[in-house]
């Protein structure tokens, strides 16, 4: 879409970095004015506020955000990641897959581009799954403390007994 824009948010994008970020998305044919960057929120807003301005959260890679993947969802901003081996490389999927969203997850760096592409041209999909994100992320696996307080137990439970069968030896 020639309206679309990228958003990049970190705390080390500065002058210097900005002006290489620009000139390297050049490189590639985009537009420098399609490029926002944000280091820092307003003191009396939190970060939370520029998911207002984001309709798909595009997850890095070869490292995944984790924190970030949790934000966005609760946001109702939706996240396409890319698996890879590395658990650098899980964190996302981890998270889209406990809130059932396994779909927003790709194989290969063409699926993820798939993925993205056809989320964005497909503006009343995406609107749905916005409205519904929060919801969805609350009522699943991932927000279910007592459902995973449950299976630690029993794992624990089971180291006990593995344990106390060994004799006490490691």
């Amino acid at each position: 879409n020639p309206r679309s824009r990228l958003l990049l948010y970190r705390n080390t994008i500065r002058l210097g970095v900005k002006q290489r970020l620009r000139d390297r998305f050049a490189q590639f044919g985009l537009d420098p004015n399609r490029i926002e960057t944000y280091n820092m929120t307003p003191r009396d807003q939190s970060h939370l506020i520029l998911y207002r301005n984001i309709d798909i959260a595009l997850d890095t890679f070869p490292w995944n955000g984790h924190a970030t993947t949790c934000e966005a969802l609760w946001m109702g901003v939706p996240v396409v990641t890319l698996l890879s081996q590395s658990h650098a490389g899980r964190m996302a999927s981890s998270v889209l897959s406990m809130c059932g969203l396994e779909h927003m997850i790709a194989g290969s760096e063409e699926q993820y581009i798939q993925i993205a592409t056809r989320l964005a041209a497909d503006r009343e999909r995406l609107a749905r799954l916005r409205e519904s994100l929060r919801r969805q992320v609350a009522t699943s696996k991932l927000c279910d403390a007592q459902g995973f307080s449950s299976c630690l137990e029993r794992a624990y439970r089971q180291m006990w007994r593995d344990w106390c069968n060994r004799g006490g030896r490691s």
